[in-house]
C-alpha cells in the first residue's frame, strides 16, 4: 500500500494532472553575471541565464487547492518518506486551514518533497540556489543592491525574533526590480539544491544540531561574515532533513525563461516600451533592434571619465570580435541625461570617438521608463548636485530576441570572455 502511494506521489512530481499554465503569475529574470556569497561556489561571478520566478509565495489558499486536487498530500495521506509529523500540522483538517491561518500567507510546514510536487503541478519547480540568491539580491531600483549597508540592515531587522512568529500576507509591500515580492522578508525559502549549501553530517541530523551552531558554521562558507540573515537562511534551511517542515519556511516556483521565449520573447528587453530619438534626429522604438545581436550600454554626453573610456571600450570588443567571426553587432548606447543630451549633442560625443557609421547608435529616452530599463541592464545612476551624474558601467549583449547574452564591467582592455561572446553573436544567423 505504501509503495502505492508512493508512486502516486511521484506521479505527481512527474505533473501528470498540472495546474492551469500559471503565466501571470510568473515574471521574468534577464541572465546576468552574479558572484555568489557562498564560497563553495568559488566565489567566482558566473553566468546565470534567463528564468521565470513566482512573483509571490506560494499561498495557504493555493496549497489548499494543490491539495484538494492530489488528496496522497493531505496530512493524514502521506507516506512518512515524504513528510514529517510537522506537515501541515497547524491546519485545523487534512483539507482546511481553518480560520487561524490567513488564506493569503505563505504556506509554510511543508517538506522539500511537497514544495518540488507542489511546482511540479505548476508546470515549474524549485528555485537553484544561484537562481534564489540572484532574485533575492535585488532592492526596487537595483538587480543588486547587496552592497548598500542600509538594505542590509533592514533584511536583518526583518528576519531577527522570528521564532514563533507567523508569517502575514503576501505582497504587501513593495515589489523588486523584478516585479517579485517579500523575496527577503516573510519567510526562508526552499531551494532545490538546498541540502548542497552546507555540507556537514550533523545538519542532516536535526536531533544532533542546532540553529546557532548551523550559523556560526555557515559564516565560514561566505564571503561576508556580516551578511547575516543571509547566513540565518543558510543556517535554517541546512539543519532540516527533505521531509521535515517549519512554521519559518515556505517556498516559491521557477522554470527556465525558455518555455516562453519562442512565443512572445520571455526574457527579452524590447518587452520594454521605450520611444527613443538618435544624434541624426531619428526617432525609432527599442524593438526596432529585433532579429540580430545587439551590444548595450549607457552614458551621458558631457561625462569626463567613464563614459569616453566605455565608448572606447566597445571599439575594442568589436575590433576584436571582427577578428574571431569576421562580424560584430550594432551598438545602442543610451544616455542617462535625456533632457541635456539633444541629437546635436549625440552627434558631437559619437563623431568624437570616430563611429559616425550606421552600427552605432547614441540615443536619448522621449518616451517610457529609462531607470526601469537602467536596472534590467544592471545599471544604477543618480544625479548630483551640478549636473553630474554618479552611474556605475556595464556593457551588456543582447540576442536577437532582446535576451542577454553575457555581460562586462571592464573597462580599456575588453575581457576575453566577452570578445568570444560577442563573436558567437555576430557569427549566428539572422532572426
Amino acid at each position: 500500500m505504501a509503495a502505492r502511494a508512493a508512486s502516486a506521489l511521484l506521479a505527481v512530481l512527474a505533473c501528470g494532472a498540472c495546474a492551469p499554465f500559471a503565466r501571470g503569475r510568473y515574471r521574468t529574470l534577464p541572465g546576468g553575471r552574479f558572484s555568489s556569497e557562498l564560497t563553495v561556489d568559488g566565489g567566482q561571478a558566473e553566468f546565470v541565464p534567463s528564468f521565470e520566478m513566482r512573483r509571490h509565495l506560494v499561498t495557504v489558499s493555493e496549497y489548499r487547492r494543490f491539495v484538494l486536487a492530489h488528496p496522497l498530500w493531505r496530512r493524514d495521506r502521506i507516506p512518512p518518506l515524504y513528510a514529517s509529523s510537522g506537515y501541515l500540522a497547524s491546519w485545523l483538517s487534512p483539507t482546511d486551514p481553518g480560520p487561524a491561518l490567513d488564506a493569503s500567507s505563505p504556506v509554510t510546514e511543508v517538506s522539500w518533497f511537497a514544495a518540488r510536487a507542489y511546482c511540479a503541478w505548476e508546470r515549474a519547480g524549485l528555485p537553484s540556489w544561484r537562481q534564489w540568491e540572484y532574485a533575492a539580491a535585488s532592492d526596487r531600483f537595483r538587480r543588486d543592491a547587496r552592497g548598500d549597508p542600509s538594505r542590509n540592515a533592514r533584511l536583518l531587522r526583518l528576519v531577527s525574533g522570528r521564532d514563533g512568529w507567523r508569517p502575514g500576507p503576501v505582497a504587501r509591500g513593495e515589489a523588486d526590480v523584478y516585479g517579485l515580492y517579500d523575496m527577503n522578508g516573510l519567510v526562508w525559502e526552499w531551494t532545490d539544491d538546498y541540502a548542497a549549501l552546507f555540507v556537514n553530517a550533523d545538519a542532516r541530523d536535526p536531533a544532533r544540531t542546532n540553529l546557532l551552531r548551523l550559523c556560526g558554521g555557515a559564516a565560514l562558507a561566505f564571503k561576508d561574515r556580516s551578511r547575516f540573515p543571509l547566513i540565518m537562511r543558510v543556517g535554517a534551511l541546512s539543519g532540516m532533513r527533505p521531509k521535515d517542515s517549519s512554521v519559518g519556511v515556505g517556498f516559491r516556483c521557477a522554470r527556465p525563461a525558455r518555455a516562453v521565449e519562442a512565443t512572445d520573447g520571455g526574457a527579452s528587453l524590447y518587452q520594454i516600451k521605450l520611444e527613443l530619438r538618435d544624434q541624426r534626429g531619428r526617432a525609432f522604438s527599442l524593438g526596432a533592434f529585433r532579429g540580430s545581436p545587439l551590444i548595450v550600454s549607457m552614458m551621458y554626453a558631457s561625462c569626463r571619465a567613464a563614459c569616453p573610456m566605455t565608448v572606447e571600450t566597445i571599439k575594442a570588443i568589436r575590433r576584436e570580435a571582427k577578428k574571431l567571426s569576421g562580424a560584430a553587432p550594432r551598438v545602442l548606447l543610451v544616455s542617462f541625461d535625456p533632457s541635456r543630451d539633444t541629437s546635436a549633442r549625440l552627434k558631437e560625443m559619437a563623431d568624437a570617438h570616430g563611429v559616425s557609421s550606421p552600427d552605432w547608435t547614441f540615443a536619448r529616452v522621449e518616451r517610457g521608463d529609462l531607470r526601469a530599463f537602467a536596472a534590467l541592464l544592471g545599471i544604477s545612476y543618480r544625479t548630483r548636485p551640478g549636473g553630474e551624474m554618479s552611474h556605475n558601467v556595464r556593457i551588456v549583449l543582447l540576442g536577437p530576441n532582446g535576451s542577454i547574452l553575457d555581460e562586462s564591467d571592464e573597462l580599456g582592455r575588453p575581457s576575453s570572455e566577452f570578445v568570444a561572446a560577442v563573436a558567437r553573436a555576430a557569427a549566428a544567423p539572422e532572426r
